[in-house]
């Protein structure tokens, strides 16, 4: 597979149904998700994880627009049947394909330098799209109200920490749901547990709850 970056956009060839892909980086962007229904992206760490949150036979071409600073120094993709090899290509914007002396040269060098940049820097790496919306329960998933009764219905996901909230998208009615009951029962303790997020929903453990610009980790 070949993973193409470069003046603002990210996009990837090759057999790219069910596969799962982290990105490390550096830099700090904003990421506009381009994947189709089924996908999901999720970032922290100096990385970008793009993952199926549910069965999907969508294959993968536009991964995602950004503004701001972006070197990928490596990129993990695996499918089905383990790791795929990958190679990453820079796409060479207007500066990189100027073939004049220096003297001759009448764009500043700052221009020239910021091969990384589109658009603007910016400070830290943010999702625009910060929620996976429109799950329902009928996916398997369970989850329990603040009083401990069964939630049924629609639910969103949280990217940034993995957490599930009442309601198809989110809003200020929107309420934390919980994935598991502890009882107590004499000394003893039984708990009722299940994954924070719906069945089929797979946000990478090194993805949750971490803010960009801290030290990468692999798969």
């Amino acid at each position: 597979m070949k993973l193409y970056y470069g003046n603002g956009k990210c996009s990837i060839e090759g057999f790219t149904e069910r596969i799962a892909i982290i990105i490390s980086y550096s830099g700090a962007i904003e990421i506009d998700d381009l994947t189709p229904d089924g996908y999901a992206i999720a970032a922290g760490s100096n990385k970008i994880s793009i993952f199926p949150y549910q069965l999907t036979e969508a294959a993968l071409g536009d991964l995602f627009n950004y503004i701001g600073t972006l070197k990928i120094t490596k990129a993990d993709i695996a499918d089905t049947n383990g790791m795929v090899q990958t190679t990453v290509h820079k796409v060479m914007d207007y500066s990189e394909l100027l073939n004049s002396n220096a003297e001759d040269m009448t764009i500043i060098s700052e221009d020239l330098s910021a091969g990384y940049t589109s658009h603007r820097k910016i400070a830290k790496t943010i999702l625009k799209q910060k929620i996976i919306p429109n799950l329902d329960t009928s996916d398997g998933a369970l989850f329990y109200l603040p009083d401990d009764t069964v939630y049924s219905g629609a639910y969103h996901i949280h990217l940034t920490d993995s957490t599930a909230m009442t309601g198809g998208e989110h809003t200020n009615d929107s309420v934390l749901l919980k994935s598991k009951v502890i009882r107590k029962r004499r000394r003893k303790r039984t708990m009722a547990q299940h994954s924070s997020t719906a069945s089929n929903v797979r946000i990478p453990p090194d993805m949750v709850g971490k803010k960009s610009g801290g030290s990468g980790g692999g798969y």
